[in-house]
């Protein structure tokens, strides 16, 4: 068996059990790497470096690494893509589009590529670099998602869950959260009130058994982005989120929790 693995698709489909029809649970994005855990004639059990998140993901869709690789990749830089798209183009293969949120281990800036398990990968033009981790960045970094299509596990501006958008966003700025909202919801400050929130706070709601099903980012205390059908912006209230669009209240608010290390609008 294997050890290691790594992305080297736009987005690889984590699947809850090993069968095409079965749900998606969250995706790879291109350049994350994954441990091995257990294999099967055409699925593998996998778990996501970044977050622990485990899945399984079809055998034709996974790379391996080899032990030696997997040690490489460890040492090198890791930039984070923070523009919507960029185009990769393996050697001796078509070009294909990967997505913010992708992992370039060890970019070399003058030649603009890559190279995993001694194979290059050019990356056309300049990915460009996001080290910030103030609000009026990641607001910045969240519009770009928006009228990203709803999907179940997505992670990606192909689509997204709502807690995967949060969390995409926080990497691109180098803050890690887990996949889930409920996990989200254990990370950074408590803050007492809507009033008290600022930008870049993550606003959580629960359902009817007030368990945290749902979460977005403040953009003001009367915003929020979030994804809920696709990302959008919809007025926030101490009773919720009032969706324009249908005219009510679709999620009912939890609580805020502060995860920045700095809230100041720059």
């Amino acid at each position: 068996m294997t050890n290691y693995g790594i992305a080297l698709l736009a987005a690889v489909a984590m699947r809850k059990e090993p069968a095409e029809r079965s749900e998606m649970g969250s995706q790879l994005l291109f350049g994350e790497i994954y441990r091995v855990l257990a294999e099967e004639e055409n699925w593998i059990r996998i778990s996501s470096c970044y977050d622990q998140y485990e899945g399984w993901i079809s055998r034709r869709q996974h790379s391996m690494l080899t032990d030696t690789g997997y040690e490489k990749m460890m040492q090198l830089s890791r930039r984070i893509l923070p523009v919507k798209f960029a185009e990769v183009v393996p050697e001796y293969a078509p070009a294909f589009t990967i997505v913010a949120g992708s992992e370039l281990h060890g970019f070399n800036k003058a030649h603009r590529n890559i190279t995993i398990e001694d194979k290059p990968y050019k990356i056309s033009g300049d990915p460009g670099e996001i080290r910030d981790q103030d609000a009026k960045g990641l607001l910045k970094t969240a519009m770009q998602f928006l009228n990203t299509p709803y999907l179940w596990g997505g992670r990606s501006m192909f689509g997204c869950d709502c807690s995967g958008f949060v969390q995409t966003v926080f990497k691109i700025h180098g803050i890690y959260l887990p996949r889930d909202a409920s996990q989200q919801s254990g990370f950074g400050n408590s803050i007492n009130s809507l009033e008290d929130s600022c930008p870049g706070d993550l606003a959580f709601f629960m359902n009817e058994e007030q368990i945290v099903h749902h979460v977005g980012i403040i953009l003001s205390p009367s915003e929020i982005i979030h994804c809920s059908g696709f990302v959008r912006i919809d007025p926030l209230t101490a009773k919720g989120i009032f969706s324009v669009r249908e005219k009510q209240y679709t999620h009912q608010y939890f609580f805020i929790r502060r995860i920045l290390p700095s809230i100041q609008l720059q």
